[in-house]
């Protein structure tokens, strides 16, 4: 239905003027790749505002935030509080948010065994890889940083063992 609605639409721009069909892509297109910064904007615009006195871009950060890991056996998160302090009333306004959240992975049969001694009993060849890894990615300018963790269980002893691998690649401007 959507669809037939877009070609109804692309088709009366037609033919009006091909030029407005080519003006109406361009805006799409950056609206779609703009569409974090707006984001950012709003956050920066509500963190700014005084909730006390309602006036706008009075706000300042006071101290450094609060960072909080949150580790569940589904995902991990990291909580950031902020303190915001309004310069013309004083009022200090206390807002919380979830800076990078990550899902990790789910547990796997326990069939792949790994090549590895084992910490505690000294046994090869005994450990089982008792979930999917996580895997983080995170972007900067010019670097993709990814982190692969694996999780190990010895069969005999049940010892329980993270094995972290690092890449970083570099992203050619």
């Amino acid at each position: 239905m959507l669809l037939f609605l877009v070609l109804m639409l692309i088709s009366l721009i037609l033919e009006w003027n091909p030029f407005l069909l080519v003006i109406f892509l361009f805006i799409g297109i950056l609206v779609k790749d703009l569409k974090p910064q707006f984001s950012y904007v709003a956050e920066y615009y509500g963190n700014t505002k005084c909730n006390n006195c309602g006036k706008e871009f009075i706000c300042l950060e006071t101290e450094k935030p609060d960072i909080k890991e949150i580790s569940t056996p589904e995902d991990f998160r990291i909580l950031a509080t902020r303190y915001w302090k309004c310069r013309s009333c004083g009022y200090i306004n206390v807002r919380k948010n979830y800076e990078f959240t990550t899902k990790k992975g789910k547990p796997m049969k326990l069939s792949s065994l790994a090549k590895i001694a084992c910490k505690k009993c000294g046994k090869t060849a005994v450990y089982i890889e008792s979930k999917k890894p996580d895997e983080t990615v995170s972007k900067s300018a010019s670097f993709i940083d990814t982190t692969k963790r694996s999780y190990y269980r010895c069969k005999f002893c049940g010892f329980e063992d993270i094995e972290t691998i690092e890449l970083s690649e570099y992203i050619p401007d």
